[in-house]
This record gives C-alpha cells, sequence and structure tokens, in this order.
C-alpha cells in the first residue's frame, strides 16, 4: 500500500526525496496512479511514460520508507496489534522517534516527517564495492 498523493505532496515538500526508482514505484498523475515496471490488471499499459516519473507525484510505500531509514542508519521497532502500529526508530546518535498509526505504511509516514522537521536528517549511507583479483 502506498500513502495518499495529499500526504506523498506534504512529505516531498518537508525534504523527503526520491533516491531511486524500482519496479513497482507508484506515481500518481493526472488522476490516475501509474505503477512502474508491470502491467495492470486487466489490460493496462505495460510501460509507463517519462513524462509520469517528471510530473507526477511519488507515492511512496512500506519499502520505500524502511529503505530510507536503513540507508540512514536509524534501528527501527515495529509493533503491530489489533489497534494498529507503533513504530519507534533511532538514528545513528540515538536520537528517539516514536509514533502510531492504523497502518505501518503511516506509522512510519510519521516517523520520517518527525525526522525531516528536526532538521537533523542523516545523509545517505552509500558503500562502495572493489573488486580485487
Amino acid at each position: 500500500m502506498a500513502i495518499y498523493p495529499h500526504d506523498a505532496e506534504e512529505l516531498l515538500k518537508a525534504g523527503f526525496k526520491l533516491d531511486y526508482i524500482l519496479e513497482g514505484s507508484s506515481f500518481y498523475f493526472e488522476d490516475e496512479t501509474w505503477i512502474i515496471g508491470g502491467r495492470s490488471y486487466p489490460n493496462g499499459p505495460t510501460s509507463v511514460s517519462p513524462k509520469v516519473i517528471k510530473e507526477g507525484i511519488w507515492l511512496p510505500n512500506i519499502e520505500d520508507f524502511l529503505r530510507w531509514l536503513r540507508f540512514r542508519d536509524f534501528e527501527i521497532e515495529i509493533k503491530t496489534s489489533r489497534y494498529g502500529t507503533t513504530v519507534t526508530a533511532h538514528d545513528s546518535k540515538k536520537n528517539p522517534y516514536k509514533a502510531s498509526s492504523s497502518s505501518p505504511e503511516y506509522a512510519l509516514f510519521e516517523i520520517i516527517m518527525q525526522v525531516l522537521k528536526s532538521g537533523n536528517v542523516p545523509e545517505w549511507n552509500t558503500f562502495s564495492v572493489e573488486i580485487i583479483d
């Protein structure tokens, strides 16, 4: 499940960036939701126009949120119950963030909004691989 377009716009305005486009990524464009890389049931298109990606609104999903946090060295704990989901996260400096919602996507959304609003957004932890003969 992806978040709603108006929430995605709020997240993007707060500084959440699209670091990558993967198969299954969703975009909202001209009142339609487009999914990258596959055929929509029953007779949808098999590819997406670059215009959808450039002008559409990226709709992050749970995998995008987890990847964003993980690549920035957050420790994440997710607890679910019949009442909803609670997420607790700590950055590399052990700053705590906590949010609850009816869905894991929206609890993670709230965590990321807290991080973005705090101004303490860690850089993306990238690494390189060297092949030695």
